[in-house]
């Protein structure tokens, strides 16, 4: 009687084993959402960082897509961000010694977007960057096959490549998730203590003597400067070949000279390449694009000296 019993409770224990077994399986499995296209995060592709007497730089690829460009070819776009951790002022075109992309051992050739077309980084690695400062760059390369886009970056006085990177045209990452953030600098420092008008290069009498806020063709804010130019020199000359350069910086970045619309421009616009006789003035003015509230530092760069001349126009 007892094997009899034993028997029966070996039977009931398998076949509640058995129920709950097929209980497992008739749960329905968690349903997959579908792949999102990949993006680039936080974490950049490729990093170099190299340096010289005066501090570090930094570049780092985050992303790159394939567009159409003006002539209706495809093209890559790559991405980029560069940091200035030296003492001075400059550009990624100014640090870099060369960029070689190629494919299959064919150097490529730099390419374009039709006008309206492009991202607004388009033209940011020819920028000035202040000290401490970051900015996103971009490439853009015509592509000659599907095969992948090896990048090769130099800096100068370095007998090895600061970067090397290969980009998968089957697998791009992509545009990044997010645009680069930018620090804001609501009391810049950098041409607090430049006069705002002195002798330049010995020969020439420079003023900033206004500014003043305007528009552009698309209707967006633009700093409009005046600026008086006296040439002192023994022959004739003019503002924008007796000057180096005439820049505006915003946080830390150099800005963009701007458009007026025909309505809008002022006389003065006109006389940037004027020449002006011995002893004479005249009154030149220049359109700066902006890119956020924050004050605008204006400059007159003497890459001769340690200093220029310089206005800080309250931002709005």
């Amino acid at each position: 009687m007892k094997k009899i019993l034993a028997i029966f409770l070996i039977l009931c224990m398998s076949l509640t084993l058995f129920s709950c077994g097929t209980t497992e399986v008739a749960v329905e499995d968690p349903v997959v959402p579908e792949p999102v296209p990949e993006v680039v995060e936080d974490a950049g592709l490729a990093t170099a960082a190299w340096s010289n007497k005066s501090g570090d730089f930094v570049l780092t690829v985050v992303g790159a897509e394939k567009f159409i460009d003006s002539d209706g070819d495809d093209a890559l776009r790559i991405y980029y961000d560069f940091t200035n951790k030296t003492t001075y002022t400059t550009s990624l075109v100014d640090e870099i010694l060369d960029e070689i992309y190629s494919q299959g051992g064919v150097e490529l050739e730099y390419t374009f977007t039709n006008y309206g077309e492009g991202v607004p980084e388009e033209y940011n690695r020819m920028l000035n960057i202040r000290p401490g400062v970051s900015i996103r760059c971009i490439n853009e390369l015509k592509l000659q096959s599907e095969e992948a886009v090896s990048m090769v970056c130099e800096a100068p006085n370095l007998d090895e490549p600061i970067l090397e990177y290969e980009f998968d045209l089957a697998a791009l990452p992509g545009v990044p998730a997010e645009g680069l953030p930018m620090a804001t600098v609501a009391e810049p420092e950098w041409i607090a203590s430049w006069p705002s008008s002195g002798t330049y290069d010995e020969e020439y009498h420079v003023a900033i003597t206004s500014s003043e806020f305007t528009e552009d063709l698309d209707g967006e804010k633009l700093l409009r400067v005046y600026i008086d130019f006296t040439n002192n020199s023994s022959e004739a000359d003019s503002f924008g070949y007796a000057i180096y350069e005439l820049r505006a910086f915003q946080d830390g970045v150099q800005l963009e000279m701007g458009q007026v619309s025909s309505d809008k421009k002022v006389p003065e616009s006109a006389n940037y390449y004027t020449d002006v006789e011995p002893g004479q003035t005249i009154s030149v003015a220049a359109e700066f694009e902006l890119i956020s509230e924050s004050p605008i530092e204006i400059e007159v760069h003497d890459p001769w000296t340690d200093g220029g001349l310089g206005l800080i126009v309250p931002g709005k």
